[in-house]
């Protein structure tokens, strides 16, 4: 075998050990460490929150308990809160080399959508109220214009302040 021969042969394993080690499949060396976020984490109901995986050691598999009695086994996946409540959310995530949990407690807060007009006491829906005003750094809700109007006029006559 000439020079030439011999450093062709080299050049040939040298490739051949590249493509195999590109193709070869990651190897998993640690348990996963769950982590994760959400956003947003407060708000009015119907409330839609995004939750992102951040979990350390390439998980495989994850399931997420959302403090409300409904689960997901997506990585990243949305969740709508419908009641208002504080709610505790978990993660379990998993690999070949095992498993981890972490629960973040009262992590979601969710306000009631509905609120009472102060003038005529009739319960209405904050999203589709159409008659508000602010009042000391607090907005109040209406059911009408007429309600609005008496409330503007002495505001103090049905606030507690």
């Amino acid at each position: 075998m000439n020079l030439k021969q011999k450093i062709s042969f080299v050049l040939i394993g040298i490739i051949l050990l590249s493509a195999t080690a590109i193709a070869a499949p990651i190897k998993v060396t640690k348990a996963p460490v769950a982590a994760f976020s959400a956003s947003p984490t407060s708000g009015s109901a119907p409330l839609k929150v995004q939750f992102t995986d951040k979990s350390k050691y390439s998980p495989t598999s994850w399931k997420w308990s959302f403090g409300d009695g409904t689960y997901s086994t997506a990585k990243n996946p949305a969740h709508k809160y419908s009641k208002a409540g504080k709610y505790t959310v978990s993660l379990t995530v998993k690999n070949a080399k095992g498993s981890n949990k972490i629960t973040k407690y009262s992590y979601i807060t969710v306000s009631s959508s509905t609120v009472v007009d102060p003038v005529c006491k009739m319960k209405i829906s904050k999203s589709t109220a159409k008659f508000t005003s602010k009042y000391k750094g607090k907005t109040y809700y209406f059911c009408s214009s007429s309600c609005k109007k008496k409330f503007d006029a002495n505001p103090s006559k049905y606030t507690s302040y």
